[in-house]
Order: C-alpha cells, then structure tokens, then sequence
C-alpha cells in the first residue's frame, strides 16, 4: 500500500501499483546476472521454491543448472511432504498459506529427485532442517536439498 495525502491532510492507503509475480521478477534478474553458462560454484534458494508451480519450479532448476560450474552445488530450503499428504496446502483455496496467504505447493522427496535428475543433477541429499544446530528441533521448517552437477 502506498499512502497519499488528501485535501484534507491525512493519509490514505491505495494500492501499490501491479507487480509481476515473484517468479517472473526472480527468473529476470537471475537470467540478467550472467548470459554465460557454468560460472557459478553454488546455487542457494531459501524459502522459494515451495511457493512455485511445478513448471516454475523445473524452469528454476533448469537456470540454477545452467548457471554451476561442473561439480557445483544447487542448495535448496523447501518443505517437502511425505507421500500421501495432501499437495497443496489446505488453506484459504487450498493454495494459500493460513499465515501468510502465500501459495503453499508440496511436493514429495522423489517429485523433486525426479525434477532434479530431469534438469541434469547428479548426486542428490535431503537432510531435515531440525537435525541442524540452531534449528528449532519442534518446528518442521522444511528440508534442505543439496544436488550436484556432474564434473
């Protein structure tokens, strides 16, 4: 919300103008970074990629892989959901997140090895985040993936 002053001197909110999606603004300026392939040594993405379509997510994946040097790393916070869980989160439309109204998409450890391995990576882990120091061990705040590009 951006806020204007009327005639009468107080302030009133009106909506900030458009902005393109996250997606769309990320994807720009990571592709604006660089046009040259393999200079990166590691990719990191925190919170990101569980707010993302699928397609969003594979095009992601695709420019992190474009961009690594042979045996560089891609990083990845996201929350993973086991098989059997529900998809998307069952919030406001079932898209949203109850908190934070952000679209919430779950995807399994073997959805996103599957991505993974489509855009090119090699070796692959999940750790959960709580088995790190420093995590609070009674919140799940989502896994950390690490996939390799092949040297």
């Amino acid at each position: 919300m951006t806020g204007n002053t009327d005639s009468s001197g107080s302030t009133r909110s009106q909506p900030a103008p458009y902005r393109r999606p996250l997606f769309t603004r990320f994807l720009q300026l990571l592709l604006a970074c660089s046009k040259k392939h393999a200079f990166q040594d590691l990719v990191f993405s925190f919170v990101v990629l569980q707010h993302l379509t699928p397609d969003q997510v594979k095009s992601f994946l695709a420019e992190f892989y474009r961009v690594l040097k042979p045996g560089g790393k891609a990083v990845l916070q996201i929350k993973l959901r086991e098989a059997g869980e529900p998809r998307h989160d069952p919030g406001v439309g079932g898209w949203l997140h109850r908190r934070t109204m952000l679209r919430m998409v779950f995807y399994t450890r073997a959805e996103m090895q599957q991505m993974m391995i489509e855009r090119g990576f090699g070796e692959y882990t999940v750790t959960n985040l709580r088995d790190y120091a420093g995590f609070g061990k009674e919140l799940d705040n989502g896994q950390i993936v690490i996939a390799s590009k092949p040297a």
